[in-house]
């Protein structure tokens, strides 16, 4: 036998292996998360919406939302520009399902991961005690839920995640992308619990108590970070907290229309990847770029940001004060609180008047 076919025969012989391990690793997380009941108490629930731009199929992800079998929960919508084209999406949804608390914050908090500064925002108008997130490109079923929260009746739980499926609408390229993580991320995830601590979270879609947010310093503790959900998961465990991976599924609509938007997407997840790890500033010139739609922001890891990946000072963006307002557009009354302190003392205005996404700064609605 050749040379080459022992390379082939061997190549083969080592991807063979690692499917099988894969296998067995599925099959080995499926029976132990048996034990993970739905049933139990059912507290309320505060899920946290962060939207930019219109997205695909935007509607019909948000309205998967108000379609949960669950008794009492809250949906808080946030965007940072009131002239957000998803401020009309979130309108859309309270005319259809009135029945649902929602609310609508317009405004942005601090940090260089903007994700992050809108959920920091958007905590002041949170009534509930367990916090729901997900990204606006994730789809769910009416069970979803019972199944995040339901682990959370145990104290000893912090967290809980569930991994995701790419479904691609345009074509080839979102195909291609929906293959990387079904056939990619989600083995190599179930491998990686298996022989490793589970100590991390998937960002499409968490859940956790407000304790257990506190305790690691709240939103602001991880806002310079691009790897967030790692972050999250990690400092909730290092709390003392157990972390739960549920057999459970949620659906990302996948945006990718050329090649090039699926290398964009896989540069961002593996940049995002390493700068969250420990190790990120060991490299002190190391530079990551943080594609977010049309724009990219560029950070740089150092020594003496303590693992944080913090943008060049040259490259930070001033927020306008106006946007800066933490308002909340609640049909006819609004909300506008201060930024919270340690205390949580922070009390709202009650605010007189209707928002419209014309006005220039929610907040000169005035308090009353």
């Amino acid at each position: 036998m050749s040379v080459v076919a022992l390379a082939v025969l061997a190549c083969a012989t080592i991807a063979t292996g690692f499917q099988v391990f894969q296998v067995v690793a599925a099959w080995r997380f499926l029976r132990r998360a048996r034990r993970f009941s739905r049933g139990g108490t059912l507290p309320p629930v505060t899920v946290l919406k962060p939207l930019k731009g219109p997205g695909v199929e935007l509607y019909e992800n948000l309205a998967s939302f108000c379609r949960q079998s669950y008794p009492s929960y809250q949906i808080v919508f946030g965007v940072e520009d009131p002239h957000d084209p998803a401020v009309a999406v979130v309108q859309r949804l309270r005319r259809e399902f009135p029945e649902r608390d929602i609310v609508l914050a317009v405004g942005v908090g601090r940090g260089t991961n903007r994700k992050v500064a809108n959920l920091e925002h958007m905590m002041p108008h949170a009534r509930h005690d367990v916090l729901v997130m997900s990204d606006s490109d994730i789809r769910v079923r009416p069970d979803y839920l019972r199944t995040m929260v339901g682990p959370l009746a145990d104290p000893a739980v912090g967290l809980t995640t569930c991994l995701y499926r790419g479904r691609g609408n345009f074509g080839l390229p979102s195909i291609i992308e929906s293959l990387f993580i079904n056939t990619d991320f989600v083995p190599n995830a179930l491998v990686a619990q298996w022989v490793q601590p589970f100590r991390y979270a998937f960002g499409a879609s968490i859940a956790v108590r407000r304790e257990a947010l506190e305790r690691i310093g709240g939103f602001a503790a991880i806002a310079d970070y691009l790897a967030d959900d790692y972050q999250l998961g990690r400092r909730v465990a290092d709390a003392g907290y157990g972390l739960v991976l549920l057999p459970y599924v949620v659906e990302t609509v996948l945006d990718s229309v050329t090649l090039r938007d699926v290398w964009r997407h896989q540069v961002r997840w593996a940049d995002g990847g390493w700068c969250g790890a420990d190790a990120c500033c060991e490299s002190a010139g190391m530079v990551a770029w943080s594609p977010s739609g049309a724009s990219r922001r560029r950070f740089r890891c150092s020594r003496a940001s303590g693992r944080s990946c913090a943008p060049r000072e040259a490259d930070r963006t001033p927020v306008p004060a106006s946007r800066r307002t933490p308002t909340s557009d609640r049909n006819i009354r609004h909300e506008t609180r201060a930024a919270p302190g340690p205390d949580r003392s922070d009390s709202p205005h009650r605010c007189t008047g209707t928002y419209h996404p014309g006005t220039t700064d929610p907040g000169e609605l005035g308090a009353v």
